[in-house]
């Protein structure tokens, strides 16, 4: 796992962010926590790509915890969990797997779609993502990354909100988004 560290002393702290995502959206926090704290963020999640390495396009949950693991190391013996969106998800499983390092957990839009199922297997909003990341993961798989990307944002914010988006941030979530069919289970 690729990660930036903003500070190398004081109590772990590492930021998880969105899928699909980068570290960006925590520069901010991690300037502001940097003096005083150890603060990680991971780049990308899931297992390694590139030349000469197999493109798994689903990793599962698991997979992603174990590609964190230099991210978590980095941290501390003893760190704390910030998660945004499948950040959340992430850092609420890391907690379960590590109880032993993890101090604290804050997550804000986990994707808990689970207990939402359990409530209301049916629910409307459960068929339209599930529409949106099968209709994404056809697209990349037609080798139109961006309709997918434009797809999942807009769905998650307003439409119009991909195209609204700064190049640069378009191109960071189109890095990601080939694992979109993924992200569903």
């Amino acid at each position: 796992a690729s990660f930036h560290r903003m500070a190398r002393d004081g109590p772990g702290v590492v930021c998880l962010h969105a899928n699909p995502g980068t570290l960006a959206p925590w520069r901010s926090l991690s300037e502001r926590l940097a003096p005083d704290w150890r603060v990680v963020t991971p780049q990308a999640y899931g297992p390694p790509r590139g030349p000469g390495r197999p493109a798994d396009p689903a990793p599962t949950l698991a997979d992603e915890l174990e590609a964190l693991a230099p991210v978590f190391d980095a941290a501390g013996e003893r760190f704390h969990l910030v998660g945004h969106s499948w950040g959340g998800a992430l850092a609420l499983r890391a907690a379960l797997a590590f109880p032993d390092r993890v101090e604290s957990v804050a997550v804000y839009e986990p994707p808990l779609f689970a207990l939402l199922r359990a409530d209301d297997a049916r629910h409307p909003d459960l068929e339209r993502l599930a529409e949106v990341v099968r209709a994404g993961a056809e697209a990349v798989a037609r080798g139109e990354p961006e309709a997918a990307a434009r797809s999942f944002i807009d769905f998650w914010a307003q439409p119009g909100a991909f195209d609204a988006m700064p190049p640069g941030r378009r191109a960071q979530i189109l890095s990601t988004i080939e694992c979109i069919g993924s992200w569903w289970r």
